[in-house]
């Protein structure tokens, strides 16, 4: 399977900026083994493109979500509790994750005490 015909299926498996689960299940009976992992890998990686994960020790707050729709634009934003950041937020888009969080700071103060001190 080409690229071209990898784009074209993406764009034709999202229905109003969701999956759509009927599409996807037409579009995996028609394809062999290899070419099923090929769209699956895709489908992941396109996912990944549409949703940004934002991780707080509380739950969601209308003002800080508002703050990451502007910064955001047309993205799906999930919130995710995570009690163990502490206090602050990691966010992950893509493959890009930014952890701003008081555990991630004294872990970083520890190791460089660490390794000026070996």
């Amino acid at each position: 399977m080409n690229k071209k015909l990898l784009k074209q299926l993406l764009l034709i498996s999202y229905r109003n900026g969701e999956l759509d689960s009927e599409t996807i299940a037409k579009i995996s009976e028609k394809l062999d083994r290899t070419q099923l992992k090929q769209y699956i890998r895709a489908l992941k990686n396109a996912e990944k493109l549409h949703n940004v994960y934002i991780e707080t020790p509380f739950s969601e707050n209308k003002t800080m979500m508002d703050s990451f729709k502007n910064i955001f634009p047309d993205k799906k934003i999930q919130n995710l509790v995570n009690s163990s950041l502490i206090v602050g937020t990691k966010i992950s888009y893509n493959d890009d994750i930014f952890e701003v969080s008081l555990k991630n700071n004294l872990d970083q103060i520890v190791r460089n005490v660490v390794e000026d001190y070996d």
